[in-house]
């Protein structure tokens, strides 16, 4: 019953942050690989353009949208950039009187706009493996908004044995991860991962932030400002 509970849980988390009913989706190919956009209509512009910048030649993909939301009235338009040195990036810039303002920008691959008054990237944040990040427009402009829990759906293995625990206050062990154990990583919340193995067992284990690469319990799963 617990498992089917935790089950539940990771579907719902799943289909409130994946679901795109009723949002177009806009694909870019950048060096033999898919990245999307994913937004509400209407969408009144889109345009292709490549040009080099320091050296760097970028792809750009324009699509100029009318807004955040309904009530929203501000123009933006949604710039993706790609190139082999930096990889991509899509940025999010504002109308202002004379031209555009660059308000967020961010590596990934893909952009959600929902028409809620986010912006959703899926992208690196705290940590090395890709998670989905949520921006909310307020009267201070864009501003990260703070997620009980972030999902990852992050595949991996152990790195080391490390015990898996019923709950985040860690104090009941329900499993341990031997080394090369199969694993993926569902969630996030704080520096806790929620995690299930191969053979099923779902528990939770914990890696601060300031965890590097080579003592983290989980291959390639570490501060993403500590690479040693």
């Amino acid at each position: 019953m617990k498992n089917l509970l935790r089950i539940f849980l990771f579907i719902f988390i799943s289909i409130s942050l994946f679901s795109k009913e009723s949002l177009e989706t806009f694909e870019i190919k950048a060096d033999r690989k898919s990245y999307f956009i994913h937004y509400s209509s209407p969408m009144t512009e889109v345009r292709n353009k490549t040009y080099n910048k320091d050296g760097i030649s970028y792809t750009d993909v324009i699509l100029t949208r009318l807004s955040l939301s309904r009530k929203d009235k501000t123009d933006y338009l949604v710039r993706f950039g790609y190139s082999k040195q930096t990889g991509s990036v899509f940025y999010l810039l504002e109308a202002q009187k004379k031209g555009y303002k660059e308000v967020l920008k961010y590596s990934g691959k893909y952009m959600t706009l929902p028409g809620d008054n986010t912006v959703r990237i899926y992208g690196t944040g705290k940590y090395s493996v890709p998670e989905i990040r949520m921006f909310q427009k307020t009267n201070k402009g864009l501003v990260e908004k703070e997620q009980d829990v972030i999902y990852i759906d992050f595949k991996s293995t152990a790195a080391m044995t490390a015990p898996l625990y019923f709950s985040s206050n860690l104090k009941r062990k329900v499993h341990t991860l031997d080394v090369k154990e199969k694993l993926t990583v569902i969630f996030r919340k704080g520096s806790f991962f929620y995690v299930v193995s191969k053979t099923g067992k779902f528990g939770w284990l914990n890696i601060p932030e300031n965890t590097s690469r080579s003592n983290t319990p989980i291959k390639d799963l570490y501060g993403v400002n500590m690479t040693k």
